[in-house]
């Protein structure tokens, strides 16, 4: 999750060759797109994408990456995500939308 946080692309290939689950999540049930996602490492997100990362996985709170992106003010990750169909209408437990984050 370090790797991916960091944009360390060729690390998080590394890792995933030698048989890192590319759905694992951390101690706060962010899975590794969520982490690339809050931090805008885009290489890293592109290469999870690429290998059917589930796009639109939630943690506990509901939020995807989307949400998270957007939260975090990283307008060119959230184009990539949604350029990549992430879903724009989802909800998170609180229902609030992307939009509700974005304001």
């Amino acid at each position: 999750h370090r790797a991916a946080e960091r944009n360390e692309i060729e690390t998080v290939k590394f890792l995933i060759l030698k048989g890192a689950n590319i759905e694992s999540v951390d101690g706060d049930k962010h899975t590794i797109l969520h982490n690339a996602a809050r931090w805008g490492a885009n290489e890293v997100i592109e290469y999870l994408i690429e290998l059917k990362v589930e796009i639109d996985a939630q943690n506990p709170r509901g939020e995807t990456a989307l949400h998270l992106a957007v939260r975090t003010d990283r307008i060119a990750t959230v184009k990539l995500l949604i350029s990549k169909r992430a879903n724009i209408a989802s909800v998170d437990i609180l229902k609030n939308t992307i939009l509700h984050n974005a304001a």
